[in-house]
């Protein structure tokens, strides 16, 4: 909405988003034994992909991986993408960036494993999507798919282990066929496999 200075400090001024985070939501269901509907879901699916769709139109990858903490919800559940910080513009002509970062449980397999001839390792907007799907998992399933909620002080090694070694866990039954496909399709550990849905 605006910046404002005072003294030797930037501030900038963004919109309130009553609701917090998804992660908070997340928490929230858990703590009421409630979980989120098949169209809320989808709902917030839509919203993410719109957003994710221009970051990635304009060449742009969100690099700081798509978790909860990083989607904010406003009061009518509008969704607000936030935490720019390791966002990549891609150089013209090229599809990936060598310089990555983000948080090792979303880090997209080939993040973990794979690597270029140069010797290193190429980020794309699939990791993006990665991320995405593991978001959508936890969002249903309320845990993350390769780890459960004693696994709290995982080593880098676990989890790269866990997330190069394992497939991902299986989603509640009740959910639509629809819902666990296309989370089936994010998380499909596949350098070159891209997702777009509107």
């Amino acid at each position: 909405l605006g910046y404002f200075l005072n003294e030797d400090k930037a501030y900038l001024v963004l919109e309130y988003c009553e609701n917090g985070d998804l992660r908070q939501y997340i928490q929230n269901m858990k703590n009421a034994g409630t979980e989120i509907s098949d169209a809320k879901a989808f709902e917030l699916i839509k919203q993410v992909t719109l957003a994710l769709n221009q970051l990635h139109m304009n060449g742009i990858i969100h690099g700081g991986y798509i978790k909860p903490e990083n989607i904010l919800l406003t009061e009518d559940f509008q969704i607000k993408l936030s935490d720019f910080g390791l966002t990549r513009k891609l150089q013209e002509g090229r599809e990936y960036t060598t310089n990555h970062g983000g948080t090792s449980c979303y880090l997209a397999p080939e993040l973990l494993h794979g690597q270029s001839a140069s010797g290193k390792r190429m980020q794309t907007i699939a990791a993006d999507i990665w991320s995405f799907g593991i978001m959508l998992f936890e969002l249903l399933a309320q845990k993350h798919p390769f780890f459960g909620s004693n696994d709290i002080d995982l080593s880098p090694l676990e989890i790269y282990n866990r997330i190069i070694g394992e497939e991902p866990a299986e989603l509640p039954d009740h959910y639509s066929k629809n819902l666990k496909q296309l989370i089936n399709l994010m998380l499909q550990k596949c350098t070159y496999y891209f997702l777009y849905i509107i």
